[in-house]
């Protein structure tokens, strides 16, 4: 369109979306690991950090590249959720599933498909 107006309205609405896709990008939860475990972060914050000593258990859907890593503390356990059906996941999942599949080989278990552990699903008896 040749009004003004309506260049302007689209010039700001642009740059609207444009902030709001940085600070969003920003605040997105990021997955980092290094010899000793990992941790989340978000917002330049470490979330949580956990130790691969501290780690019980692995389930592994390799089908779907997902990885449910026990910890024994409900809040710190790290899903790396299957590649459909989710509505989140982490940037370079398949290096990510790689590498934890690397740190600890002895405690991981295979499974068809990933379920929540019994102990935290909701009783709906």
């Amino acid at each position: 369109s040749s009004a003004p107006m309506v260049r302007l309205g689209f010039l700001l609405g642009s740059l609207a979306l444009l902030v709001v896709s940085l600070v969003l990008r920003r605040r997105r939860p990021e997955l980092v690991l290094d010899a000793d475990g990992y941790h989340v972060e978000a917002n330049g914050r470490i979330l949580f950090r956990v130790a691969f000593s501290e780690v019980r258990r692995v389930l592994c859907d390799r089908g779907e590249g997902a990885l449910y890593v026990d910890c024994g503390d409900p809040a710190r356990n790290l899903l790396l959720p299957p590649q459909r059906g989710y509505p989140f996941t982490f940037a370079r999942r398949e290096r990510l599933f790689a590498a934890l599949l690397f740190a600890l080989p002895d405690r991981i278990t295979e499974v068809d498909h990933l379920e929540a552990p019994a102990e935290s699903r909701l009783d709906k008896s």
